[in-house]
């Protein structure tokens, strides 16, 4: 015992006790040194002198030392005087959650606060490799401001080893196997048997703890703790909705699902429990008012959302109620109206595919910043991993047995199949980036992605489930494909296809292929408008039900669409073509599936871009301001030549423009105004004149006026498809890029028009004139997944001996930049981790891949799309794309039959 005024290490005075514990005495202490107070942790001279209790101490100090989080105490100092060996820790001015609960269960709003901060601390421990095993009411301290602060790591194990805690030696084991470790009432089933355990442990003993912060009472108690173990590992808790009747369903679902006797049906990551509690905490008036509605009452729902989504899933609430109110207006009259219900949300959530019996659906997400095939559950709403990752585009085979998925093999996407209970999954075709399976399960039809005397081709292609028999059906040239959906009677493959450079009435279209390879033909959408997604067909394939971008899209060969803010789902029949709208939804959707009669599930998008600029004089580097912020699409930005303003394209307007913002006042301008697609603007190397793409002949064409806007005047007459143009330093060529089928390729021509010349052949986009003149940087496509920046003479169109290799994920790179100096080329790289803007040296002749480096990292989950560097190469200006992807239920569609298998 130590009392008032006793001095330890010299400089800690001890002001007096605080607490005792299991693992030792704690006391309030000032630091003279420092002038702070702290809190001082020792162990009693009869523990100090047992070597496992001193172990298990000197444990708790290296295990703490390992996190810095603010849900977790901090540790300062550990040391030891004479044979007291003590800890310095943070000293937390507040009241145990025990002592909290003692005046009975928390208000809601506290509850979901204090809980939100456990799961956060905990995913921190949790991320570092470090499971707690102790956690309970008397480890846990709310500060009088409210922050919420774990603390006694006395039993915490070192369970994995990450790059946060790869320096942590795993010290002594303590216990032997079987042997039990923690509080009765709060461990877990696998706890309390003496099982090997993982983090999902810590999840079952914070639902344990929720529990009793809602209720007041602990979900599981026995009069032994024999009893009490028995009760944690044979049963149920009481519902806790016969107690707390103001919980809202999400977290009583939370709550289920962190209290599952399986550590299996927890949560995968203790980052997407803390992602619920937070977001039904931001929501909570918005849950609440759902959670009364009879029609969502029927369907439980798991709620994940990401928080680099934030703003996007905020706007798809918003917009869903708009959507039932048009939906309610506009759709085929029933008995009752459409029903629309967010059934995911973690925001990344992505190409659902639904089994035969409606009970099961499979989808991509990219929680996490990997993008893996998850199920789920539509009985109960259960959500769970199925892949390691990285896949993408799943299909659940007709028997429900098998999910065909995509994975990226490391430049080259392939597709896999795995059986859907789990298990390892097997490579079934290389270099494929999408599939479906016939309505017998025997084939599958998948696209391939290649290019043809310079020309891109889609090869839609069957083969086997053996991987045997593979064949080519069908071949279309210069198009973005997606979505193959093989029909119910086994006829036709439906492929969604959009032109490139192609106007919107002819360019966006399902493309129809017979299975047996001997005719196609194409289904085009009644009305002018964007992008279609892929199909599902209807009964025995006599209809499909797909959506279609509601305003006007803008889709080059970057594949990106800039201007789309809502779709319409369309019914339409096969043979005449005749179509209607089912509805109108108030996002994009790219996939769509039939779960059963009237009912069908889709991926919402609602995207936004907005502008950074960062300084990149650090490595990476520094954000510095926005420059633009809200729903917008802002991009393709692109600095004046004396630095002061940035141009861009924007859809701010309800339009597609170019406008510029000063970086000395900010003053915004717009510098086109018409109503035909302007976008992707450069400047003249005097800053005298404008240079951008637009679409007001009909088609694509390259166009000039003053810096200003004024006098604006076409320059290229490519009657096809011409983007992208930059200009010489001596004002006197532009470099553009054609997807005109009969001249793809890069080319120049004179800023009067004249003399236009075909540099490069083939198809490849983003031409990027070096600061010298001499050069032009370009991107050539060459796979699903891999792009390559290129070079060329300007002179005589002849190449250069370089190349950058980028694996670029699901979307291509988009335009590279050219440093200042010319003596390296800036790009995009989309990886999976550290995504961002990255440099290569720029040396013909040489492979210079060694020299790559980071101008600009970005956390995962935040894509980059397209940048401008400054003319003195210290600031980067981004184009950050922000996108929310959810999977909705759309439920009671008149008249909409589920397919009608045939085995074919």
């Amino acid at each position: 015992m130590l009392m008032p005024g006793m001095r330890l290490g010299g400089t800690l005075e001890i002001v007096g006790p605080l607490g005792t514990g299991g693992m030792g005495e704690v006391y309030q202490a000032r630091d003279t040194a420092l002038g702070r107070s702290v809190a001082v942790k020792v162990l009693p001279q009869e523990l100090a002198d047992d070597p496992d209790r001193m172990a298990r101490f000197d444990h708790e100090a290296r295990t703490a030392s390992a996190l810095n989080h603010p849900n977790i105490v901090t540790l300062y100092h550990v040391g030891r005087d004479g044979s007291t060996g003590y800890q310095v820790l943070e000293l937390v001015q507040g009241s145990t959650l025990r002592e909290l609960l003692a005046k009975g269960p928390l208000p809601l709003r506290r509850f979901l606060q204090i809980a939100e901060q456990l799961a956060a601390g905990l995913a921190a421990a949790h991320a570092a490799g470090i499971v707690h095993r102790d956690l309970k009411p008397e480890n846990v301290m709310v500060r009088d401001d409210g922050v919420v602060k774990i603390l006694d790591f006395g039993l915490a194990k070192l369970v994995a080893t990450s790059k946060a805690g790869a320096h942590l030696p795993t010290g002594p084991a303590f216990t032997s196997p079987g042997a039990i470790l923690g509080t009765v009432g709060y461990m877990s089933p696998e706890q309390a048997r003496g099982e090997p355990i993982d983090f999902r442990s810590d999840q079952f003993a914070l639902g344990s703890v929720m529990y009793e912060m809602a209720t007041g009472a602990r979900p599981f108690a026995g009069d032994s703790a024999a009893q009490t173990m028995a009760a944690i590992i044979e049963k149920e808790p009481e519902p806790i909705g016969r107690s707390r009747a103001d919980l809202p369903r999400p977290l009583s679902w939370i709550l289920d699902r962190c209290l599952a006797k399986s550590a299996r049906e927890r949560y995968a990551s203790t980052l997407d429990l803390a992602r619920d509690l937070r977001n039904v905490r931001e929501h909570l008036s918005e849950i609440t008012s759902e959670a009364a509605a009879p029609d969502i009452a029927a369907r439980p729902r798991a709620l994940r959302w990401s928080k680099a989504y934030l703003w996007g899933v905020l706007g798809l609430v918003l917009g869903v109620l708009l959507g039932m109110r048009i939906a309610l207006r506009l759709a085929p009259k029933s008995s009752e109206p459409a029903k629309l219900h967010t059934i995911t949300f973690s925001g990344q959530d992505a190409f659902p595919t639904a089994s035969a019996d409606g009970h099961m659906l499979a989808f991509a997400s990219t929680r996490e910043g990997l993008s893996r095939i998850w199920l789920k559950s539509l009985v109960d709403g259960n959500e769970v991993p199925l892949t390691a990752g990285p896949d993408t585009r799943p299909r659940i085979s007709p028997d429900g047995s098998t999910v065909l998925f995509a994975r990226d093999d490391g430049g080259q996407t392939s597709l896999y199949r795995v059986a859907a209970f789990g298990g390892e999954p097997r490579k079934l075709v290389p270099d494929a980036f999408d599939g479906d399976w016939s309505p017998a399960g025997d084939r599958v039809v998948f696209l391939r992605l290649g290019i043809s005397a310079g020309t891109a081709l889609t090869s839609i292609c069957v083969v086997g489930i053996d991987g045997g028999g593979e064949r080519v059906i069908d071949t279309v040239k210069n198009a973005s494909m997606g979505c193959p959906r093989w029909s119910p009677d086994g006829s036709w493959i439906a492929v969604s296809a959009s032109q490139f450079g192609a106007s919107e009435s002819a360019g966006k279209f399902i493309h129809l292929v017979r299975a047996d390879g001997s005719g196609t033909k194409q289904l085009r959408p009644p009305v002018e408008g964007g992008d279609v997604s892929g199909v599902a067909w209807i009964g025995g394939g006599e209809e499909v039900i797909y959506s279609q971008g509601e305003s006007v899209s803008t889709v080059s060969l970057s594949g990106a669409v800039v201007n789309e803010s809502a779709s319409r789902i369309l019914r339409q029949r096969v043979d005449t073509g005749e179509a209607r709208i089912v509805l109108w939804m108030p996002t994009l959707t790219q996939s769509i599936d039939i779960v059963g009669p009237g009912h069908i599930v889709l991926d919402a998008v609602i995207g936004r871009q907005n502008l950074q600029e960062f300084d990149v004089t650090h490595a990476p580097g520094v954000a510095s301001a926005f420059l633009s912020r809200g729903a917008s699409i802002d991009r393709q930005p692109t600095y004046s030549p004396d630095g002061q303003w940035v141009a861009f394209s924007s859809n701010r307007s309800g339009n597609l423009d170019i406008w510029a913002r000063s970086l000395r006042t900010e003053e915004l301008r717009r510098l086109t105004d018409h109503v035909a697609d302007d976008w992707d603007p450069a400047f003249t190397r005097d800053g005298r004149q404008l240079i951008w793409t637009s679409r007001r002949g009909g088609n694509f064409e390259i166009w000039m006026a003053n810096a200003d806007g004024t006098g604006a005047h076409q320059v290229t007459h490519d009657g096809f498809d011409a983007e992208n143009a930059t200009a010489t330093p001596d004002g006197q060529w532009l470099i553009y890029n054609s997807a005109n089928p009969q001249k793809t390729g890069i080319w120049k021509i004179r800023t009067d028009g004249t003399q236009a010349t075909r540099l490069v052949a083939g198809t490849c986009a983003w031409p990027e004139v070096s600061p010298d003149g001499r050069f032009a940087a370009f991107t050539v496509v060459i796979g699903a997944s891999v792009t390559l920046v290129k070079v060329a003479q300007i002179d005589d169109g002849q190449p250069v001996p370089f190349e950058i290799q980028i694996e670029s994920g699901d979307n291509p790179n988009g335009r590279s930049r050219w440093m200042p100096d010319g003596h390296s080329i800036a790009f995009n790289w989309q990886r999976q981790t550290k995504p961002g803007i990255y440099a290569q040296d720029f040396r013909p002749g040489s492979d210079t891949s060694t020299s790559r480096r980071a101008l600009l990292e970005l956390e995962p989950g935040v894509a980059p799309e397209s940048f401008g560097i400054s003319p003195d190469g210290t600031r980067l200006t981004l184009s950050s794309s922000f996108r929310s992807f959810s999977l909705m239920s759309v439920e009671n569609i008149a008249d909409l039959p589920a397919p009608r298998r045939h085995a074919h």
